[in-house]
């Protein structure tokens, strides 16, 4: 029996509820900038984010030290004993103890500020060899050249060799050597030298410095300018390795040629602001394609340092004046180059070096930066359960850093995305052409030039053998003929990977090609403030300025800022409403839409 139709009329759909109202800017900045720091915190916990973060520094690193100065190096000389020295003198390792007497003898001789000897004796040597090299050091201490040796200062790594020198003294009591510490601590994750740890403790009397000697670099700078002495070493510092490497350095760091006809240096003494383009290896290697040469890969950066060879006190690669004026009124510090001697450390700029050169560098920078050294902390919470311990440099510039992010780049992201909804609601209210109607009439001759599949196939083969032939023209020219096949296949890469570019033009697309390029601009802007703010102001080395540098440049903690803000001002909102929950709810449905159908 079928239901009889009232005639009445179908209930209405309820009005579908305004959108909500985008939250204030001051919300997201706050919720940005909170945001930034617990992201800040966990990096410290995630290994991934570290390796990334070093990676970018290896690369970013070598453009702070573009500006940095000479004194250091215009003070300091790295004497080197390697395998092709110990041939000259016709030794093995280890030397006896005569050869470190007599070319300590030789640097003495010179008048340097301070020799530095970075060789640790664990091993009891025949007594008359000690004696001799007791002579040498009280004679060079005596002449006023004070004189300082490595040590582990443990009682079970220790030699007769160091209780001489810890007790020789000169005819007017004074001591002859003085023992330092040579700390080495390489990053736990890429192996590099990044930090210098200035006053090191560790071992058994770790909680008592002052019965520890400190690092060699505090100790030559403090004792020899003490106005510019450091007065806070807890913190390690940042090592910053210059590029510009001595000019001295590429004619002695030569190997023979395989014809035995020459030299050739084997490392290079510039370093390019290209290197530190992202990728700039692949450009490379698709220059060289494109001019159909050899590609070979650069050799690394000569150290920064002078580097004079044991070699040269037989007159080998330097003469008498040259070596004079390599050693005179310098910091000297000796150390070793051998293949059988793991004593070596990775630069982030120049790569495999001996192990004394990071001690060079680290004196380098306190002379040159005349004690302010540049900070190698972390991020840290500021406070220690209710009690407040004092904020490091590091913390103070993560906040700075993502205040000028959030305050920057949160209000200009909302007014881009005001300016382009303006934009789009005028277009429609003005019933213009659609967005891709030059692009549909460009289709549109195509299919009818083409008509099908197999007359298009034959365009496409017409077309490549055109481009081979421009290619082939231009290669008999002398031109890059292998750039016109790259052109179309750059191309479609782009199209298969970001389906762009969008061919035909458009109001809205136009203002929207604008507003990227000026985001890329504030972004840039914003990046180099950061850097003068970490570099400059807070004194901090490149790992910690690369990672806010790329908090900036990803931008991704800003969606988060963003998301917590959208959230938190609908909370709010709920909270004011007569019924929270149903709120609340309206709320939850609409973010599920967007993530079913954004």
């Amino acid at each position: 029996m079928a239901a009889e139709d009232s005639g009445a009329p179908a209930p209405a759909c309820p009005p579908p509820a305004p959108p909500a109202p985008p939250p204030p800017v001051p919300l997201v900045v706050l919720c940005t900038i909170v945001a930034g720091l617990v992201l800040a915190w966990l990096s410290n916990f995630f290994d991934s984010d570290e390796i990334l973060k070093r990676l970018a520094a290896r690369s970013f690193a070598p453009l702070l030290t573009q500006d940095y100065g000479t004194q250091g190096q215009a003070r300091i000389a790295v004497v080197t004993i390697d395998d092709g020295d110990l041939d000259e003198y016709g030794l093995t390792w280890p030397v006896p103890l005569d050869f470190h007497q007599r070319l300590i003898g030789r640097i003495a001789a010179h008048q340097p500020r301070a020799v530095f000897l970075d060789v640790v004796f664990l091993d009891d040597r025949p007594q008359p060899q000690v004696e001799r090299l007791r002579e040498a050091v009280c004679a060079a201490a005596a002449n006023g050249v004070p004189f300082y040796y490595a040590t582990y200062q443990r009682v079970d790594l220790s030699s007769n060799v160091e209780l001489m020198l810890s007790t020789a003294r000169t005819p007017t009591g004074e001591r002859c050597a003085q023992p330092v510490r040579a700390p080495v601590e390489v990053d736990r994750l890429d192996q590099h030298q990044w930090v210098y740890p200035l006053n090191p403790a560790s071992g058994p009397a770790a909680h008592d410095r002052a019965r520890r000697a400190p690092s060699v670099a505090l100790t030559l700078h403090c004792l020899h300018d003490p106005q510019n002495c450091p007065r806070d070493t807890s913190e390690p510092m940042a090592l910053l390795w210059p590029t510009a490497a001595a000019a001295s350095n590429l004619e002695i760091m030569v190997r023979p040629r395989m014809d035995g006809k020459g030299y050739d240096p084997i490392c290079r003494g510039e370093w390019h602001w290209s290197e530190a383009v992202p990728f700039n290896g692949l450009a490379r290697r698709v220059w060289h394609w494109v001019w159909a040469q050899e590609y070979q890969k650069p050799a690394p950066l000569c150290p920064y340092n002078q580097v004079v060879p044991a070699s040269a006190f037989k007159g080998i690669g330097f003469t008498a004046e040259e070596l004079d004026h390599a050693l005179r009124e310098r910091f000297v510090l000796i150390g070793v180059d051998l293949i059988a001697i793991n004593d070596h450390v990775l630069s982030p700029v120049h790569g495999r070096l001996p192990g004394v050169h990071a001690h060079a560098v680290a004196l380098d920078n306190l002379i040159t930066l005349n004690g302010r050294y540049m900070g190698g902390g972390g991020f840290e919470w500021p406070w220690d359960g209710w009690t407040w311990t004092g904020w490091q440099k590091a913390t103070l510039f993560s906040l700075a850093s993502l205040c000028l992010v959030a305050g920057a780049l949160v209000p200009y992201k909302c007014w881009q995305r005001g300016r382009l909804k303006a934009a789009r609601t005028a277009h429609a209210a003005s019933r213009k052409s659609a967005p891709f109607q030059s692009w549909e009439r460009f289709a549109e001759l195509a299919r009818r030039h083409a008509g099908t599949r197999g007359k298009a196939l034959r365009w496409l083969v017409l077309g490549a053998l055109l481009v081979w032939l421009l290619a082939y023209l231009c290669s008999a020219a002398g031109g890059p003929g292998r750039l016109l096949i790259l052109l179309p296949l750059t191309l479609a890469l782009w199209m298969l990977l970001s389906g762009q570019p969008v061919f035909g033009r458009h109001d809205v697309h136009r203002l929207a090609l604008g507003l990227r390029v000026t985001e890329v601009l504030v972004y840039a802007l914003v990046t180099l403030a950061i850097v003068c703010l970490g570099f400059g102001v807070f004194r901090q080395g490149p790992l910690v300025v690369v990672e806010y540098v790329g908090l900036t440049a990803l931008a991704g903690v800003l969606g988060w800022g963003e998301t917590v803000a959208r959230h938190a001002h609908a909370f709010w909102r709920a909270l004011s409403d007569g019924n929270p929950v149903e709120a609340w709810n309206r709320h939850a449905a609409e973010e599920a839409d967007k993530r079913i159908d954004p």
